[in-house]
């Protein structure tokens, strides 16, 4: 495009050219979030066991109080 007066042809090597640019920053985005996702996945399968033994714990030290006259 060295012409002051581009062709249509040059105008569409452009585009694609900033087409396929937009694409692979989009494709590393997309990466990201997925490996964000994931991450946020893992946090909340952690999170809701360990809120599940915290409840079986509170569960079972209410069973022992109840045995032993307590609260």
């Amino acid at each position: 495009m060295a012409d002051q007066d581009p062709t249509l042809q040059d105008v569409w090597r452009l585009l694609g050219s900033m087409n396929r640019r937009m694409g692979e920053r989009f494709d590393v985005v997309e990466r990201q979030l997925a490996a964000v996702d994931a991450r946020v996945a893992a946090l909340e399968a952690k999170v809701a066991a360990g809120l599940g033994a915290l409840k079986g714990s509170i569960e079972a030290l209410d069973f022992r109080l109840d045995e032993h006259g307590g609260v």
